[in-house]
């Protein structure tokens, strides 16, 4: 793939002036318009025109800079390539007005730190609690439905992490390779290639923890790799993963399941069981619109899930906040030698 070719490509074609913009995250072709996703300001009807040969010319163009064959065989081309990921369908699949199109929807990354210690995402005291499970190492699942912030809350997590920790990144996309961290990681970052058997997710995760990592981040699971996540879990190595969600309780059973799909020799039971001993801290987040169309992402819920049922440690509607304390049980997995006097007053019992 010639990666410095295909972004040099991408950056000057129609799609320039989009692109220039640091809050625009996801744009679309549906054969006929071009929208784009707006951090602040939600989905926007793009003014740039593009014709039909305009945009097979680019997808074209981008396969072969890429090395991937785009064609009635594969209509299907989904490439990762710097800070971009694109996924486009074929004219023999897309459709638009009766007629062939393209169509493609394109993914981008920032460098930018959207949340940070004077953010309004969350207050203080979830910035506390946050604080105190990054610093006990306890593994974390995030999930949420698309654009929630996901990524986003997994890049702060990462600038809360002690100073010199080894953290291994497995991604399609290399976003978390462009940050600017001020507490100096010993971060690595491997980027997914599904066509190289060395270079998948299973593989990966299976030689970074022949690497000795602090922490190890596999940026999302969808599919096979949760049952790679789960086995790193198992060698109580601390791991941070997404997934997708439809709410916090429904996390592990859909954990469960993914492992059961690619894994038919295991029992559920035994399954559910190592999720509820390994992966036992779950954060779930949201994104609302407002009236005025503005976005606003917040963290919905945060649980901790034990023998019997989910703890709900943080709940909010995005106005109204409900704090839960802290039990036996969860403390037990728990550093609070260094918790903040906000902390202990908001989760723990018998404090004021």
């Amino acid at each position: 793939m010639e990666i410095v070719r295909l972004i040099d490509y991408l950056e000057k074609s129609f799609l320039a002036p989009l692109l220039l913009n640091d809050d625009i995250t996801d744009i679309s072709y549906n054969g006929e318009d071009i929208y784009y996703l707006d951090n602040n300001y939600g989905r926007r009807k793009s003014e740039i025109k593009i014709s039909y040969q305009t945009a097979k010319d680019f997808l074209r163009q981008v396969a072969n800079l890429a090395e991937k064959q785009f064609s009635f065989q594969k209509p299907e081309l989904d490439i990762s390539f710097g800070r971009y990921r694109l996924n486009a369908l074929h004219q023999s699949v897309c459709r638009k007005n009766n007629a062939e199109s393209v169509c493609f929807s394109l993914r981008l990354t920032t460098a930018n730190l959207r949340i940070n210690q004077n953010a309004q995402t969350f207050g203080q005291e979830i910035m506390d609690l946050l604080d105190v499970l990054v610093h006990s190492q306890v593994s974390l699942v995030i999930g949420g439905l698309t654009g929630s912030g996901k990524t986003e809350l997994q890049k702060y997590l990462l600038t809360r992490m002690r100073a010199n920790s080894r953290v291994i990144v497995i991604d399609n996309v290399l976003e978390l390779d462009q940050m600017n961290l001020q507490n100096q990681l010993d971060l690595n970052v491997w980027q997914v290639d599904e066509n190289r058997q060395q270079s998948s997710i299973q593989q990966l995760v299976k030689t970074a923890l022949r690497s000795n990592p602090d922490w190890l981040i596999v940026a999302e699971s969808r599919g096979a790799e949760m049952l790679d996540v789960l086995n790193s879990a198992l060698t109580g190595h601390p791991i941070i993963t997404t997934i997708h969600a439809f709410d916090i309780t429904s996390m592990p059973e859909r954990m469960t399941r993914m492992v059961m799909m690619n894994s038919q020799t295991t029992q559920l039971n035994e399954v559910y069981q190592d999720i509820v001993y390994h992966l036992r801290f779950y954060i779930y987040l949201k994104r609302q619109y407002s009236t005025d169309g503005l976005v606003k992402r917040y963290i919905s819920s945060i649980a901790y899930l034990n023998k019997e049922s989910m703890e709900e440690i943080y709940g909010s509607d995005g106005l109204n906040h409900c704090y839960g304390k802290l039990s036996d049980e969860a403390l037990k997995s728990l550093d609070i030698s260094k918790a903040s006097p906000l902390f202990r007053q908001t989760f723990l019992r018998g404090q004021k």
